[in-house]
C-alpha cells in the first residue's frame, strides 16, 4: 500500500512517500528506511501497543510504543505495559506529551527524505518516535 506522511521539524514541514505492507499484526516498510512494527495485545481497549525496529545504515533503533486515544490510561494498563517492556528487555516506559503540530498535506516528498536522513544520522531516536507516532496516527483515526 502506498502512503504519504507529513511531519514538522525545526519549524518546517516535510513529507515522505513510501510503500508499506500490513499483515499478521505486523507493519513493514522497507524503503526509504526499514521499519518493522509488531502490534501487541494490551489491556487498554482504546490503546495501541507496538514493538518496533527501525534500521538506517548501520544503526538500529528498537522501541516499544504505547498510544491511547485519551491523555491518560489506568494504572493497571500502565503496569501491564511495564511488565511487557521488561519481558521484551526494553527500558521502563517514558511518557511523552501527546501534543504536536500538524503539517499541511502538500509537502514535497523529497524534502521529507532529506529531513529523515539528517534525523537518523544524528541518532536522535526520540524524533524518530514522533515520526512514527504520526504514522500510527493514520491507523488510529
Amino acid at each position: 500500500m502506498a502512503s504519504c506522511f507529513s511531519f514538522h521539524r525545526f519549524g518546517q514541514c516535510f513529507s515522505i512517500q513510501y510503500n508499506m505492507d500490513f499483515r499478521n499484526s505486523t507493519l513493514l516498510i522497507e524503503e526509504p528506511f526499514y521499519l518493522k512494527e509488531v502490534y501487541l495485545q494490551t489491556d487498554c481497549s482504546d490503546c495501541l501497543l507496538a514493538h518496533e525496529e527501525v534500521v538506517s545504515g548501520n544503526d538500529t533503533f528498537t522501541s516499544l510504543l504505547f498510544f491511547s486515544r485519551t491523555q491518560s490510561v489506568s494504572p493497571a494498563a500502565l503496569e501491564t505495559l511495564k511488565r511487557q517492556a521488561e519481558c521484551l528487555r526494553m527500558p521502563s516506559p517514558i511518557m511523552l506529551d501527546p501534543d504536536y503540530e500538524i503539517c499541511p498535506d502538500n509537502i514535497p516528498p523529497v524534502d521529507g527524505i532529506a529531513a529523515l536522513n539528517t534525523l537518523l544520522e544524528a541518532k536522535t531516536g526520540h524524533k524518530v518516535v514522533k515520526l512514527l507516532d504520526a504514522v500510527l496516527e493514520m491507523f488510529m483515526n
